[in-house]
């Protein structure tokens, strides 16, 4: 069975890294709760090579670009914090990165993180957006996008 991350469970991850705990390296995690109603947000994940290249693989100890196209589906402006995790073939969180901000009406925003993957294997870009840390809603559904990272 596939173990899956929480919006809750990522979202207490993030806020241990931004208070500079450790993170727990491996954890067996359960859902906590899910996107109920109408998502006000729209997050794809992509993945970039240095010239801004979608590109679905990349090479091991080369720099590459997480990005995320996020877009405000709602008619007003709206605090936003943009999540991006990437995990392994076993289902094992090995990067993750964040950004916040305002985003206007019906408006649409590009977000990257720099990433340099270590290992070749299989990868899973996961994105997602909550309204804020302290209390936070969750905005929209999880995208996903398969990478693989060559020798």
């Amino acid at each position: 069975m596939r173990r899956q991350f929480s919006y809750f469970v990522l979202l207490v991850v993030v806020m241990m890294m931004a208070a500079a705990m450790p993170v727990p390296a491996v954890a067996v995690l359960a859902p906590a709760f899910a996107l109920t109603y109408p998502a006000s947000f729209t997050s794809t994940p992509a993945l970039h090579d240095l010239e801004g290249n979608d590109v679905s693989s990349v090479r091991a100890g080369r720099q590459a670009m997480l990005a995320m196209h996020v877009v405000n589906v709602e008619p007003r402006e709206m605090p936003f914090l943009a999540i991006i995790e990437v995990r392994d073939s076993d289902d094992i969180t090995v990067h993750l990165g964040w950004t916040g901000g305002r985003a206007g009406p019906n408006s649409a925003h590009d977000l990257g993180w720099s990433w340099l993957p270590d290992r070749p294997g299989n990868y899973e870009l996961r994105t997602f957006v909550v309204s804020e840390l302290k209390s936070p809603r969750v905005l929209s559904a999880v995208e996903t996008k398969a990478v693989t990272v060559v020798k």
